[in-house]
């Protein structure tokens, strides 16, 4: 379960495409079908982040999925 302040302890999905090597169309894809790693949507940001996106992978499910699909990084 992911915490209410994901900001902090979260990657954006631009962050999450680098560190795997695919695409943001990949992942745009994964999140419409239910498949990949959890992600929230953020509604409202800080307007420092805008743009940045409101899609955030919080950091402690994205290593438990990394662990599970046996995914190693890139960075």
């Amino acid at each position: 379960m992911t915490s209410p302040n994901v900001l902090g302890t979260s990657i954006s999905d631009k962050q999450l495409a680098e560190r795997w090597g695919v695409s943001l169309r990949t992942l745009r894809t994964w999140r419409r079908a239910g498949t990949g790693p959890p992600w929230v949507k953020i509604r409202q940001l800080p307007k420092q982040l805008y743009l940045q996106g409101s899609i955030r992978y919080p950091l402690a499910d994205l290593l438990a999925y990394e662990l599970t699909h046996e995914i190693t990084p890139l960075n």
